[in-house]
């Protein structure tokens, strides 16, 4: 399977905020599976937590989330954040994605910890 990068996401998420057409509307299917086993659907629009997906792909977030591959020469903090994983599978804006994310390092902890609170898992 195909990843992609930001840069690749956030392309893909400013063509579809262009025009007012109801086909250009933010899109996603995801699962999200948790080390615990524990798993989230997400189907964009409609779930709680798309609008703070969609702002984080923008070009003014900024910020690493979503990147398929994180960058091996990005500096990161050194920091063991606990033995939890999360994986994202699905589609966003009709692009296949899937990664997985530890708690291993600063930039790690970083991310899995936007997933899981942007779409926490169901106790």
């Amino acid at each position: 399977m195909k990843y992609f990068t930001l840069t690749a996401i956030c392309c893909i998420g400013l063509l579809t905020a262009c025009g007012n057409s109801q086909s250009d509307q933010f899109t996603a299917e995801l699962n999200i599976l948790y080390s615990d086993k524990q798993k989230v659907a997400v189907a964009c629009p409609g779930a709680a937590g798309c609008s703070v997906l969609e702002q984080a792909l923008s070009a003014e977030a900024g910020g690493p989330v979503l990147t398929a591959e994180l960058d091996p020469n990005q500096a990161c903090t050194q920091i063991w954040g606990g033995p939890e994983t999360l994986t994202v599978s699905g589609v966003i804006v009709g692009e296949p994605v899937q990664f997985t994310r530890y708690r291993s390092n600063g930039c790690q902890i970083y991310e899995y910890d936007f997933w899981s609170k942007t779409f926490p898992p169901t106790s």
